[in-house]
């Protein structure tokens, strides 16, 4: 579904069930710089603003026809200009028709790029890349003690198992980076420094 987003990601995103607490916490702060649109969810990813299309347009969501689909899969090019057109499951009632015009205002600004990939953002850090801690100080501030629905999704989506894995550890805050290593005197101090900056511990 999400053509041109590194594997990684594709795995990550394959677990997020959009219709759970958690998953739909986490794909909020997922952002997307849209390209062609072939890798955004256009109802559930955050495109457009700071919150899922589905949130801000609830009763539009659910007489949508395409609830799942794609930003490219919900209009066409027409002339080199590109056309949105949305199909709705009923005739829209009068205030629906308000919420579908407001709708259109928001997308009219987007720019759909021909042959230009989308990119991902993780809003929770500043400089947009992603990063285990944040995650899972995220999902932490987010789940109960009794609703752990994303631990639960790591292992009944089908993702490989080695990310499986990772997002189990992760999730535990036990992924083996070398300042988790030199906790457990594996590393020395002057060995648990990051391999980019030399001058904090490497953490996730």
């Amino acid at each position: 579904m999400h053509g041109h987003i590194s594997p990684f990601w594709k795995d990550v995103l394959s677990i997020l069930d959009p219709n759970s607490v958690i998953g739909l916490v986490l794909r909020e702060n997922i952002k997307f710089k849209i390209g062609d649109g072939s890798s955004i969810l256009f109802w559930s990813d955050v495109w457009i603003g700071s919150n899922a299309l589905r949130s801000i347009f609830p009763k539009l969501y659910q007489i949508s026809t395409f609830r799942n689909g794609l930003v490219n899969e919900m209009g066409q090019w027409v002339n080199d200009q590109w056309r949105w057109n949305l199909v709705w499951r009923r005739k829209l009632l009068s205030y629906e028709e308000q919420q579908y015009h407001h709708l259109l205002s928001m997308l009219e600004p987007t720019i759909i790029r021909q042959g230009k990939d989308d990119k991902l953002i993780w809003s929770c850090n500043s400089d947009g890349s992603f990063s285990v801690k944040s995650c899972c100080t995220l999902i932490d501030n987010t789940s109960s003690a009794t609703d752990r629905v994303f631990e639960a999704n790591v292992w009944i989506k089908g993702a490989p198992p080695k990310v499986q894995v990772f997002l189990w550890l992760a999730v535990q805050d036990k992924v083996s980076t070398r300042a988790f290593l030199h906790q457990r005197t594996v590393l020395s101090a002057t060995q648990a420094s990051c391999v980019f900056c030399s001058s904090n511990l490497e953490t996730s």
